[in-house]
């Protein structure tokens, strides 16, 4: 008899979640630290992980705090099959009723009480046959700025989709003070 592979590894669904959870946490961190010429910091930030949760890795909420220039709040999260329920059809039709909307206010929670009313948010997703994934974010856009984006406004809040890559390149240019 085969067991299923959660069983067979005595990992638990939420623990392989959990785990992919991380390994993109990761993999935006060293987007960033790479995009902004901060690959050199990537040791440092783990080890003062390390130091903070016991946990050696790269994790969003560390390099926040080492680099607060950063204009946005960002989460990741490594969210299971997006891509079928956020279909051409449902953005149009009815967004706020999809996976990626309701983990962009669930993750709101997450915010520092002092980030949140200083600073956008922004949720960072995987997404299939994209490398670096999308952002679902709050922070205004420029719309004569080049590239695809999606705009969602109700009568609470504008939130901008769009991929990460196009995201990091319509950022203020930003300079970060390294030790």
């Amino acid at each position: 008899m085969t067991l299923p592979i959660r069983k067979r590894f005595g990992d638990s669904m939420r623990d392989i979640k959990e785990n992919a959870d991380h390994r993109f946490e990761e993999a935006v961190v060293s987007r960033l630290l790479t995009y902004f010429g901060l690959a050199s910091q990537k040791s440092m930030l783990r080890n003062r992980e390390n130091d903070s949760s016991g946990e050696s890795r790269l994790s969003l909420s560390m390099f926040q705090y080492e680099f607060p220039q950063l204009p946005i709040y960002l989460v990741s999260h490594a969210l299971y099959r997006v891509e079928s329920d956020v279909s051409i059809g449902k953005v149009f039709t009815c967004f706020d009723k999809t996976k990626l909307y309701k983990a962009y206010d669930d993750y709101s929670d997450v915010i520092p009480d002092s980030i949140e009313s200083c600073k956008p948010y922004g949720l960072v997703v995987q997404w299939p046959r994209m490398r670096n994934g999308f952002i679902l974010h709050d922070m205004p856009v420029d719309v004569n700025d080049g590239g695809m984006r999606l705009i969602y406004r109700n009568e609470d809040r504008c939130l901008v989709l769009e991929s990460f890559d196009a995201f990091l390149d319509h950022l203020p240019e930003i300079e970060f003070i390294t030790f």
